[in-house]
C-alpha cells in the first residue's frame, strides 16, 4: 500500500494525522488529561501526550513502559487495576476503569483510564491507545454526597416511626429502618425502588383518595 502512495499524498496523510493529534492534544489540555499508545509486544508506550508533566508532574521520557505505568498507580487500588485491565486486555475487550493515581508532587488525583484495543492484521491486539482524564472534582462530590446520604439515613433509622422519603413519581428510594422491617418477604416491580402506595397501600396503582384501604 505504502508502495502506491505518492510523496505529496503521503505528505498529506502526515499532515491530517499531525491536525489530527493537535486537535486531540487541545481537547486533552481543556479536560486535564492525556493520551498514550502502548506497543503489547514490547509493553512500552510508543506515544504520550506533551501535556503529560502538566497531569502528572513526570516528563514524557519518564513515561517508559507498563512498570512505570504500575508505579503511579495508588498503592490501594494498584493490584486490582493492574488484574482487570490485563484481563480485559487478554480477552480482546477495550475496557475503562476509575482508580487513583499518584502524581509526582505525592498528590493524589482520580483517573478515568478508557483503552482501546488495536489489531495487526490477523485480527491479534498489538497495541493500546488510552485516555486518562482527571476525575478527581467528580468524585470528590461523589464522596460528599454519600456521606450525606449516610448521615441522613443514620437520623432517619433513630426514629421508631416510619419514615420514607418519597419522589414525584411516588417511587421511594430512601426509607429508615422501621420501613424496611415491614418490606421483608413483600414483592414489588421494582425492588429497588418501591412505590410507596404499594408499600402502605398494597396498590399497584396510586391512590386516587376515595375509597382506599
Amino acid at each position: 500500500i505504502m508502495q502506491n502512495l505518492t510523496k505529496s499524498k503521503l505528505i498529506n496523510i502526515i499532515e491530517e494525522s499531525t491536525q489530527e493529534r493537535k486537535k486531540l492534544e487541545f481537547l486533552l489540555k481543556s479536560l486535564n488529561g492525556i493520551s498514550w499508545e502502548l506497543d503489547l509486544k514490547t509493553e512500552k508506550f510508543t506515544y504520550v501526550s506533551e501535556n503529560v508533566q502538566k497531569f502528572l508532574g513526570y516528563e514524557r521520557k519518564e513515561w517508559k513502559d507498563l512498570l512505570f505505568w504500575k508505579k503511579i498507580i495508588h498503592e490501594e487500588d494498584r493490584e486490582w487495576v493492574v488484574k482487570y485491565c490485563a484481563d480485559e486486555t487478554q480477552k480482546g475487550r477495550s475496557h475503562s476503569v476509575e482508580y487513583r493515581m499518584r502524581k509526582k508532587s505525592g498528590e493524589i488525583i482520580w483517573v478515568l483510564d478508557t483503552v482501546t484495543l488495536g489489531t495487526d492484521e490477523d485480527g491479534k491486539a498489538n497495541k493500546l491507545f488510552g485516555f486518562n482524564i482527571d476525575i478527581t472534582q467528580r468524585k470528590l462530590t461523589q464522596e460528599k454526597l454519600e456521606k450525606e446520604h449516610k448521615f441522613l439515613q443514620t437520623v432517619l433509622n433513630g426514629i421508631p416511626d416510619p419514615v420514607m422519603i418519597i419522589n414525584e413519581d411516588y417511587s421511594v428510594t430512601t426509607m429508615n429502618d422501621t420501613v424496611k422491617k415491614q418490606l421483608v418477604g413483600r414483592k414489588f416491580i421494582d425492588p429497588n425502588s418501591p412505590k410507596c402506595y404499594e408499600i402502605s397501600h398494597h396498590r399497584d396503582i396510586p391512590c386516587d383518595g376515595t375509597n382506599d384501604p
